[in-house]
């Protein structure tokens, strides 16, 4: 069963992938994938709502602060979500930036984790985290093109935060792993922020070049 063919959880929901590619006109070639449940770059808000998770998608409600950074082409505020998508490890709500045109060029998972001074002593880390999810999505598109770790406080009396990085170039996307985790507010506990980021991939090139705004993170 290859990798695009499995079953998932999604908001108490059993959803099994298939392989039709949600484009409104001519089916796309497998590489105009974003690497996300079979959804194709370009797709429209009425693709994504026909797709397999469709149902459970949620319109993404802005606060003031929020909305004033969502200002590039591909916004966030108002753009459909989907909450509660799991994976190994954690779980994410999803956010689908839209341009002007009403087509998919960015897909973003987020997540936040407390891990308690318990769970921390038997073992069930940040760090333990996100060595699962980058485990899982290693299985299914093989070892990173670029993996990194690094550690260090942001003051001389601040806590050490922790930053792991990993990134995949999967058909025409780039996806990337990434993870912030320091100690929680007793000093024994963790917490961690995990983003999944998918942005399709510049031809000739092995990064993506949009420009998106932060909203969403």
């Amino acid at each position: 069963m290859s990798a695009l063919k499995r079953t998932i959880k999604v908001a108490g929901v059993i959803v099994v992938s298939g392989t039709a590619l949600l484009y409104d006109g001519e089916a796309s070639a497998q590489s105009s994938l974003s690497a996300f449940e079979d959804i194709a770059w370009g797709a429209s808000e009425s693709a994504l709502r026909q797709s397999s998770f469709g149902k459970n998608l949620l319109i993404k409600q802005c606060t003031a602060k929020e909305a004033a950074y969502d200002t590039s082409a591909a916004h966030a505020c108002g753009s459909l979500f989907l909450p509660n998508y799991r994976m190994p490890g954690a779980e994410f709500n999803v956010l689908f930036y839209m341009s002007e045109s009403n087509s998919l060029v960015r897909i973003r998972s987020h997540s936040m984790t407390t891990f308690s001074s318990k769970l921390v002593k038997e073992g069930f880390t940040a760090k333990r985290q996100y060595e699962t999810l980058k485990s899982f999505l290693s299985g299914r598109w093989g070892q990173p093109i670029e993996s990194n770790r690094t550690g260090a406080p942001t003051a001389a009396d601040a806590p050490a935060i922790t930053e792991a990085v990993a990134m995949w170039q999967v058909a025409a996307s780039t996806v990337s792993l990434s993870t912030l985790y320091f100690p929680d507010s007793s000093g024994k506990g963790q917490m961690s922020i995990i983003t999944i980021d998918y942005l399709p991939l510049d031809p000739g090139s092995k990064g993506a070049t949009n420009s998106i705004s932060p909203v969403g993170k």
